[in-house]
């Protein structure tokens, strides 16, 4: 669970970040990135963008399991 929203195995998460996307991967109750184990969507997005703090509600973008489009995350909010 991200707040109100599931996030269930194998949801894809992705920001772009100086011109490129950078993705993530739930795996069970953690969020994986360059080999490091994140247990929450801020701190990986955080580390996704450079170590920098962001709102992760508005950089980061979803793919469900079995969905073919990438959803702003603020829209499942």
């Amino acid at each position: 669970m991200w707040e109100s929203v599931f996030l269930p195995d194998k949801t894809r998460l992705r920001t772009k970040h100086h011109g490129q996307y950078k993705y993530t991967d739930v795996k069970g109750d953690t969020l994986r990135f360059e080999d490091k184990v994140f247990n929450s969507v801020a701190q990986v997005t955080n580390h996704m963008r450079g170590g920098t703090q962001n709102n992760a509600w508005r950089v980061i973008e979803i793919l469900l399991p079995n969905h073919e489009k990438w959803v702003a995350a603020e829209d499942l909010r």
